[in-house]
């Protein structure tokens, strides 16, 4: 049974959405520098903090963790009207938590309506037993907030 969930849990990560199949190994933390580069060359200035504990989260969790940051780097250089963006990727006790803020004035002071890819991103972090928050900041700016177990086993 447990194994049975944990393949649920793996297709629902990597589905891609659009039907579409690939032989390509899914990225994973050592793929975010090339990442963020894609960023910068958008024109954004972008800091990276990564705690070394975070690549002893298990394979599912480091994916899901490229994927937030993948997903909040495309709303920076699609909505964000920001000029420095803050990704942090550091290890809390059994979790691995993911931020990723901008400072930004985005389009509206309000949240968006949950479009694809904040509720792909929700859907991924849920499936391994975490949470996802995204919201506009007190002072401007966003901020994307994950917290995923570093072992699917811990999730309980």
């Amino acid at each position: 049974r447990e194994a049975t969930d944990e393949i649920r849990a793996l297709v629902a990560v990597l589905r891609s959405g659009d039907g579409r199949t690939t032989t390509a190994p899914a990225p994973g933390l050592a793929d975010l520098d090339e990442l963020v580069e894609g960023t910068r060359a958008a024109g954004f200035d972008v800091e990276v903090r990564v705690d070394d504990d975070v690549t002893r989260s298990s394979d599912i969790a480091q994916l899901t963790a490229f994927r937030v940051v993948q997903e909040s780097l495309t709303n920076v250089v699609r909505h964000s009207h920001a000029e420095h963006v803050c990704v942090e990727l550091r290890a809390a006790g059994p979790d691995l938590v993911v931020e990723v803020s901008d400072d930004g004035a985005g389009l509206h002071r309000t949240p968006p309506a949950v479009g694809h890819g904040l509720r792909g991103m929700l859907e991924r972090v849920e499936t391994l037993g975490g949470r996802l928050e995204a919201g506009p900041e007190p002072l401007g700016g966003w901020t994307v907030r994950a917290v995923v177990p570093r072992d699917r086993r811990s999730a309980g």
